[in-house]
């Protein structure tokens, strides 16, 4: 969430977002004009450069960032309190 919000600020649009243990939830929408705009797409693909960056996001066929890889999300997950199951 903090690599998130640290380009949040730089590109000066934020989400809704819920974090729950070890589960973070983002919905990206524009207000004004209503609907999605360009930056929340922007802001959705920094999100998948940042899962995959965490090793959050497997890419399994296809070619990054051609929008037709399929991604799966591991399963496990590191808690706050010791490390990632590997």
């Amino acid at each position: 969430m903090n690599a998130v919000a640290a380009e949040c600020k730089k590109h000066k649009h934020h989400p809704e977002w819920t974090n729950i243990y070890n589960k973070t939830h983002i919905i990206w929408t524009t207000h004004q004009p209503r609907g999605l705009s360009e930056k929340d797409i922007t802001m959705a693909r920094i999100c998948d450069e940042k899962a995959k960056e965490f090793g959050e996001v497997e890419t399994n066929a296809g070619n990054a960032g051609d929008g037709n890889s399929k991604r799966t999300m591991k399963i496990e997950a590191g808690d706050c309190c010791g490390g990632k199951k590997s």
